[in-house]
């Protein structure tokens, strides 16, 4: 642990969260990973990689993820 710089822990912790925010909304909706995967037009593999909490998830895709899970993963943009 003495190793890990806070910089590399916040990463981590965030990756962590955002997963478990996508497993919970999966969850709540009933969906399996295969549903989810099939819905985002991905391979199951992906999403699993994607609940790991050790993806480098794009911005792009969480928008992505937002959008078909219903749920907010990142900071919503002001409207103008």
């Amino acid at each position: 642990m003495e190793r890990i710089t806070p910089e590399s822990y916040a990463s981590t912790y965030k990756q962590m969260a955002i997963a478990a925010r996508i497993a919970d909304a999966l969850e709540a909706k009933g969906w399996s990973k295969s549903e989810f995967a099939a819905r985002m037009n991905q391979q199951p593999s992906i999403v699993t990689r994607w609940l790991s909490g050790t993806h480098n998830f794009t911005i792009d895709t969480l928008s992505a993820i937002e959008e078909t899970l219903g749920v907010q993963l990142l900071i919503t943009a002001p409207t103008h």
